[in-house]
């Protein structure tokens, strides 16, 4: 379409030639097509702005800032009726290229229009001082002054340790500037508290910048006098004190290593500073110390004040271990060094032992911190005389030994031989020494000995001592081999060492060889005398003699005698020589090489050995013996006689003795019988051997079994010299016979020579009674002995009976204790006994006893006997005996045992849970087979399995209960439980034990409960497994609670199953929660939660806020260019809000969008430059982190205002007294149009209020 506007023409015409016509010009005022748009620049940046508007005629624009902000044309261009003005914004000036910058449209036609941007400048801080200073703690700081340009004017604050301060003047200008503000920071007087980093941050809507002055404080404090070391003993008081000058030294405090000291300590001011002592009263080792020290400071406790020199307060204390020692040369001492032990603190000056003047041993660091003790230690790896000596301990507790103490020990070294004597032979004519030297400390002393004979004697020396070896020598001379100097010789060495006296000896023995005194001789014997031979021999040691005899060595009789020691005698005494061994050369002889000396004794020829009266066993052998002695031996043979007959050689035989004294005759015959038996003499020796042959039966009684009543007959005979009557005997063992009377007459038959006897014993109707054992009896006579024939046995067979039968009854016998059975059964022949058992079962099983297990079972001789030494229960029974023989069997009574022992033990599989929770368990088991006895109650005990700790006892059950519970159980944990029976007798066996579960429980908390936040709808939480899970975890709960609003029925909780963290969205912005995790467990369908965890509060992130609420515009009265912009906090403001933004425009028309920022604190604001009585639309958008949404628009409307002119005014008369005047309203009515007034010729006149035409008219009267 074409436009309205431009130069149009009127043309009136009727036809007639000339046209009538009016040349009228279409006008449109200023529009603004295209305003500037807002521009953010840095600091010194330089921008453009553009704007273009359109009218007829084409409007000029003209530019114009609010602020000293420098701007030039850079270029006009008009392309049909739209003009474009751009012009150039430069920083030169900093921020005074910022501000708001408006363009002015106009054409003389109607009202300009204008249209504004914004340039914003971001903030840029000049610190009008130095970035960092140094001042002494205790003065005055100047103003630091923080100075920011930008545009908006920026805010400034001052941070210390990221904490706003408020030791800040308020803010002012530097400039009288929009775009500049300036902060002073006023610390006035300072202290070490304000020393650091400080920083100035400048911001406004477009962007931040900060600026850093560090401050540093130092101190000025200076040590005039350093505290100096004392030392003392334990008790004594000491003092310590210090001086220090400068600004800061307002105050000294004392210290001990890191502790601080209160007690003992004043303090004085001085000129410029001040002086404090430290008074350490009864001080003890605890407070020896070579770290104290004083710091001075402007008051107490500050970190920085300055330290003192450290000193030494050292105490010593006493001597703990320093004691006199012995120890022998050579000895390993490796583990025992001498030891000088006492306690101080700190470390000594110096500590040394001292032998002889000399140090040898310096002070080594502490044995035993706790107790301050210190030793001087003398190492000592193996004992010699020379460490021997008095040793002084002396401790220096300051170098110049003015706290001091000593003592002096002796160090022992007991005496020992360091020369033995060595034995000595002596020698005719030659002189020989005994030499004995020792050493030790004190130096020792040497004596002598001598024992002969028993008798000891001293003997006196010639002593010597070496003083550096610390020797001591004695010597002894003895001359030539005289028999006086012989003897056991004693050396003894003496020291006293530690107050002891410690000896050590050393024998040796001198020595005279032995000689034999005694001269040869011949003697001849009488028979039956005593002979007594004499030898002496002298030497030492004592001589030593023996005898022999042809030879051979001699012991009876032989005594020996020694006199002084030196000499022996031996005396022989051979006493009623009877025999010619006696005779022959006896030789006495000195052992050890002394010679030897011969005597001969001779005897005359006798019958020393006559042949010997005896019995002879019938069949033995027969053997006499005579013996004629001499010396020198007779000549054989020798004859024999019986009954003075004189026998036939060769039943002799002669043999002469070894030793050559004499000659012996033997008689000797092969096999004897009664004929051999007479009188025998030898060597017409006047005295008879008779002989007697032993009788000898021939015939010896039969055996036989022989029923009760019959008849039977025994027979024996027997021989001899001389025959002797036969005696029957009767025994009913074959041990111990009587005699008995015959039934029957003896019948002797007699041979030629009357040396045998025939004998019968006959029984007519034997009985029992008459079992046993027959024998025939000869007794003995003259030079006889007794002979009894074989015994024959007669045995009458009989039932057995039982002579000890059991008794009948019963027996209780514990368990590991003994019983013993008995029974005796009597008959013929001895019955066999054994012992049966029948059992207690529901089918009793009869059985022989055995032995095993310790058991006992004998049968001897119809005597059995069943011990049982270590009784079990399956001992227990009915035990009765059976007795047999040939003749039949018979049975005891019964007798009942019963074995009482601990129960059987349960085993695991038995042991079972009936119920179970997570806490308790209900137990059952059998009853185990109860030892026969009763049982008394049933022990529990558990404990957790794979545990070492010991087994808890369950309330114990009586015998009858097989069930109990065991309370106070941890849930979901395996319990290793044993049940034991107990009776009379004991505890059953620990068998293994049962393992068995809790059921699963309630868990507790989750534990290291964490959350992190992720945004500002998220979080993360994290946790570990609760320490008492209780069963399988099923899942975790988080729950969350938002802190702002009231607490929910039932907080909102997310569930994670298997995992130790989750994610929790869809939380509120900005907003305090409150979180807590549950772990949950599973138990039959129903679930367990636990108890909660330690909660955490956080805050979510910041987030764009929502639409601020129920915006609107108030009119302020009497103020026409102005409306307060109303709005309520947005319902969720994600944040801090930092600022809102207020968006206006003209609604009808719509006019130029505008904005003011306010800050996020406001909810209203004042919008100025407003056209009057116009409605606006207004739109508010909040700040945090981010723009929030536009509000619902909301409306207002300005004041009514003054309007414009009225327009187009039109005069015209009416008639000759009116004229008619048209116009229109004004373009800007600026409220309801109430009249017009006409002002003429000094009147006025008003016109009615038709206020809703657009064109007037009114006609003035004249």
């Amino acid at each position: 379409a074409l436009p309205i506007w431009g130069d149009y023409k009127c043309i009136a015409y009727n036809g007639r030639t000339t046209n009538a016509s009016k040349d009228i010009t279409v006008s449109i005022s200023s529009r603004i097509t295209t305003p500037p748009t807002d521009k953010t620049v840095n600091h010194m940046q330089d921008t453009n702005l553009s704007c273009s508007a359109t009218g007829n005629p084409v409007p000029s624009i003209a530019w114009s800032s609010s602020s000293k902000s420098s701007f030039t044309q850079k270029s006009s261009t008009v392309v049909g009726s739209v003009r474009t003005s751009v012009i150039d914004v430069t920083n030169s000036k900093g921020a005074d290229g910022g501000g708001t910058f408006t363009c002015t449209a106009s054409n003389g036609k109607g009202s300009d229009v204008t249209a504004q941007a914004t340039v914003t400048v971001m903030p840029k801080i000049t610190l009008l001082v130095p970035s960092s200073k140094t001042v002494i703690d205790g003065t005055a700081v100047a103003a630091v002054t923080c100075q920011a340009e930008g545009y908006p004017k920026p805010s400034l604050n001052w941070k210390f340790q990221s904490s706003i301060m408020s030791k800040v003047s308020s803010q002012f200008d530097v400039r009288s500037l929009a775009y500049a503000a300036g902060r002073n920071l006023t610390l006035g007087i300072v202290s070490s508290s304000d020393k650091g980093e400080y920083t100035c941050a400048a911001m406004n809507l477009v962007g931040s910048d900060t600026s850093k002055f560090t401050l540093t404080v130092t101190v000025d404090v200076t040590f005039t006098k350093d505290p100096q070391p004392v030392y003392g003993k334990v008790g004594s008081t000491l003092s310590l004190s210090c001086e220090a000058t400068g600004k800061s030294a307002k105050v000294i405090e004392w210290y001990n290593d890191q502790t601080k000291i209160s007690s003992g300590v004043s303090s004085t001011t001085v000129s410029n500073g001040i002086m404090s002592s430290l008074t350490l009263s009864s001080v003890g080792l605890s407070d020896g110390s070579d770290k104290y020290y004083c710091k001075a400071g402007p008051v107490a406790g500050s970190s920085d004040a300055v330290r003192s020199a450290s000193t030494t307060v050292g105490i010593l204390g006493a001597f703990t271990s320093f004691i006199s020692r012995s120890f022998h040369p050579g000895s390993t001492a490796k583990n025992r060094p001498y030891l000088c032990t006492f306690t101080a603190n700190p470390k000594p000056a110096s500590g040394e032992l001292i032998l002889d003047g000399k140090s040898v041993a310096t002070l080594t660091q502490p044995t035993v911190k706790s107790g301050y003790k210190w030793t001087v230690s003398f190492p000592i790896e193996k004992i010699t005389v020379g460490q021997g000596g008095d040793y002084m301990c002396v401790v220096k507790m300051d170098p110049s030994a003015s706290v001091n103490i000593t003592s002096t020990r002796q160090l022992a070294i007991t005496s020992v031989l360091t020369n033995s004597p060595q034995p000595l032979t002596l020698e005719s004519g030659i002189s020989k020494n005994l030499t004995c030297s020792g050493t030790g400390f004190p130096f020792p002393t040497v004596t002598w000995e001598k024992t002969v004979g028993g008798q000891a004697t001293a003997v006196s020396d010639s002593e010597s001592t070496d003083i550096l070896t610390r020797n001591t020598t004695s010597t002894i001379t003895l001359v030539s081999d005289d028999i006086k100097h012989a003897g056991s010789y004693v050396c003894t060495v003496t020291n006293t060492a530690s107050g002891n006296t410690d000896k050590i000896s050393s024998p040796v023995d001198v020595s005279v060889r032995p000689v034999i005194v005694t001269k040869s001789f011949n003697r001849n014997a009488t028979w039956g005398t005593s002979e007594i031979f004499t030898c002496l021999a002298i030497g030492y040691p004592l001589p030593s003699i023996s005898w022999s005899l042809n030879g051979k060595a001699v012991a009876a009789g032989a005594t020996f005698r020694s006199v002084g020691g030196v000499n022996r005698s031996s005396t022989l005494t051979q006493t009623l020589v009877t025999a010619l061994k006696d005779g022959g050369v006896y030789t006495c002889s000195e052992t050890g090489g002394g010679g030897s000396v011969n005597i001969t004794l001779n005897f005359s020829p006798r019958v020393t050995t006559d042949p010997v009266t005896d019995e002879v066993a019938y069949g033995g052998m027969l053997m006499l013996t005579c013996e004629v002695t001499s010396y020198p031996a007779v000549s054989s043979p020798i004859k024999w006689k019986r009954d003075d007959e004189q026998l036939l050689m060769p039943l002799s035989a002669d043999t002469t003795n070894s030793d050559g004294t004499g000659v012996t005759s033997t008689l000797n015959i092969g096999t004897v019988d009664e004929n051999d038996g007479g009188s025998y003499t030898c060597f017409g020796s006047s005295k008879a051997a008779v002989i007697t042959i032993g009788n000898k039966f021939t015939l010896d009684p039969l055996n036989g079994n022989v029923i009760e009543g019959n008849a039977t007959t025994l027979s024996c005979r027997v021989v001899g010299y001389p025959p002797i009557p036969i005696i029957w005997q009767k025994s009913t063992d074959d041990a111990s016979y009587n005699d008995i009377s015959l039934l029957q007459d003896l019948i002797f038959q007699n041979d030629t020579a009357e040396r045998s006897i025939f004998s019968n014993l006959t029984f007519s109707a034997l009985n029992r009674s008459d079992s046993g054992y027959f024998r025939c009896r000869v007794d003995s006579g003259a030079g006889r002995t007794s002979v009894t024939s074989k015994p024959g046995k007669i045995d009458v067979f009989y039932l057995p009976s039982f002579s000890v039968d059991l008794p009948s009854g019963n027996q209780t016998v514990l368990i590991q204790g003994s019983f013993s059975l008995h029974c005796t059964a009597t008959g013929n022949p001895t019955p066999s006994v054994i012992f049966y058992r029948t059992s207690f079962d529901a089918t009793p099983v009869t059985e022989t006893v055995s032995a095993d297990s310790g058991r006992q079972v004998t049968d001897i001789a119809g005597v059995a006997t069943f011990m049982v030494p270590n009784a079990m229960t399956s001992d227990s029974g009915h035990y009765f005996c059976r007795a047999s023989n040939p003749a039949g069997s018979v049975e005891s009574s019964r007798y009942t045992i019963t074995v009482q022992g601990p129960p059987s033990r349960i085993s695991p599989s038995q042991i079972v849970a009936v119920t179970k929770t997570d806490s308790t368990l209900v137990l059952r088991w059998p009853a185990p087979y109860d030892g026969n006895s009763r049982i008394l109650q049933y022990k529990i005990s558990y404990r957790e399995r794979g545990s070492s700790d010991q087994y808890q006892d369950a309330t114990p059950q009586d015998g009858k209960t097989l069930t109990t519970t065991i309370s106070g159980l941890k849930a979901f944990t395996e319990y290793e439980i044993l049940v034991v029976a107990e009776n009379i007798e004991g505890l059953a066996q620990n068998s293994m034990p049962a393992t068995l579960k809790t059921a699963t429980g309630v868990p507790s908390s989750p534990r290291d409960f964490l959350v992190d936040v992720k945004s500002s709808t998220s979080v993360v939480a994290r946790w570990n497994a609760p320490a008492e899970p209780n069963g399988d975890i099923k899942y975790y709960r988080v729950y969350y609670e938002d802190q702002g609003r009231a607490k929910r029925a039932t907080p909102q909780f997310k569930q994670f199953a298997g995992a130790s963290s989750g994610t929790i969205s869809s939380l509120g912005k900005y907003t305090n929660y409150r979180l807590y995790a549950r772990a949950v467990n599973e138990l039959n369908g129903k679930e367990l939660e636990g108890p909660p965890s330690d909660p955490k509060t956080i805050t979510t992130e910041e987030d764009a806020p929502s639409e601020p609420r129920n915006v609107k515009g108030e009119t302020i009265p009497d103020s026409t260019e102005t409306l307060r912009a109303v709005w309520e906090t947005p319902t969720d403001p994600n944040g801090k809000i930092r600022n809102y933004t207020v968006f206006y425009q003209s609604k009808n028309p719509p006019g130029i969008l505008m904005n003011k920022t306010v800050s996020g604190d406001a909810t209203s604001t004042i919008l100025d430059n407003l056209a009057p009585y116009t409605t606006y639309t207004l739109e508010v958008q909040a700040y945090t982190i981010d723009y929030g949404l536009l509000s619902t628009p909301g409306e207002g409307t300005t004041d009514q205002g003054r309007p414009s002119a009225p327009r187009y005014l039109n005069i015209s008369a009416s008639s000759t007294t009116s004229v008619s005047l048209r116009w229109t309203e004004p373009l800007s009515p600026r409220g309801e149009l109430l009249q017009y007034t006409i002002f003429y010729s000094g009147q006025k006149h008003t016109v009615g209020k038709e206020i809703n035409k657009k064109m007037w008219r009114s006609t003035l009267q004249f």
